[in-house]
């Protein structure tokens, strides 16, 4: 059987999108900056893909991540429903 994606990494990736970075994302979620970057790396582990460019301005998604942050807007909406 194959592991779902945690919502909140879900969310934390969104955040990322929208805000502009890891520690925004972490903070609009309650969510202290080591665990979202936990949580975020156990996605992309769990992916098999680098969805997060970190660097010492901020993080930014990859392309990768800009395609799964689309389809985890989509799969949020739906588990709000």
């Amino acid at each position: 059987m194959t592991e779902w994606p945690d919502l909140a990494a879900l969310q934390l990736l969104v955040g990322i999108d929208d805000l502009g970075g890891l520690g925004a994302s972490a903070r609009a979620a309650g969510v202290a900056q080591p665990n979202a970057t936990r949580s975020v790396r156990r996605l992309e582990k769990q992916l098999g893909a680098v969805l997060v460019r970190r660097g010492r301005s901020g993080s930014v998604l990859t392309p990768e991540g800009t395609v799964v942050a689309h389809w985890a807007r989509e799969v949020l909406a739906d588990a709000q429903r």
